[in-house]
């Protein structure tokens, strides 16, 4: 893909935070007759239609932009045995990324250590009160957005070797994920982001990452709504 069309998806992507989800804040207070910030913070309704609602409109644009190569995409997919083979190997190394890094951080952290990151906190929050909209934008919309922005962008904007754009994915990815502040989670989220980066330079195909993420959210959230 030409580094142009890249640069694209990367900067709506930023736009669509710095400047759709304000709008959308805003316009979400309106219509729940919510008049500060504060009271949003503590409105799950609200962050619930905002996140959904963003989600929607950037996945949206990714595939109308990308209906091209997503169409290429799965003509490439090889055999269904190569692909389900990648995608369950592959989401097999999430979970034991997973683990790995649950055991890390309990030794830095000690007795203290809780295993919920804020940002899983919220998610789980919002689960329990809308769990059909927080499902879709989780297990579907999701996926799309992060596997598009972290391995198709950010793995192919630069002339690099593998390891390089498989650390640097996943440290943006572990990035994006601790923003609001529990860096200690970093750990947790680049040790996910290891085994997609992986998977995406070995096989090329962005559908297969895409899948092994839908495995992984919709495994998490099952647990959430479940348990």
């Amino acid at each position: 893909m030409k580094k142009w069309k890249l640069l694209l998806l990367g900067g709506v992507y930023v736009a669509s935070i710095v400047v759709i989800m304000p709008i959308l804040l805003l316009l979400f207070m309106l219509i729940f007759d919510v008049h500060s910030i504060a009271d949003v913070t503590e409105s799950a309704t609200i962050m619930t239609w905002v996140t959904f609602t963003h989600f929607a409109l950037v996945t949206a644009f990714f595939c109308i932009f990308l209906r091209k190569f997503f169409i290429a995409e799965f003509k490439a997919i090889k055999s269904v045995k190569w692909f389900l083979g990648w995608t369950f190997g592959g989401w097999g190394l999430v979970l034991v990324g997973a683990l790995i890094s649950s055991i890390i951080l309990g030794f830095i952290s000690g007795d203290g250590y809780d295993a919920t990151a804020m940002n899983q906190q919220l998610i789980e929050n919002l689960t329990t009160s809308y769990p059909l909209l927080m499902f879709v934008s989780a297990v579907i919309l999701a996926p799309i957005i992060e596997e598009v922005i972290f391995r198709l962008v950010l793995m192919n904007l630069f002339k690099a070797p593998d390891w390089v754009n498989i650390l640097f994915s996943s440290l943006a990815f572990g990035l994006m994920h601790v923003l609001s502040g529990d860096f200690i989670f970093l750990i947790a989220y680049m040790m996910m982001g290891i085994p997609f980066g992986f998977v995406y330079a070995k096989t090329k195909n962005l559908w297969i990452v895409i899948v092994m993420h839908i495995l992984q959210n919709l495994f998490a959230t099952l647990i959430m709504l479940l348990f």
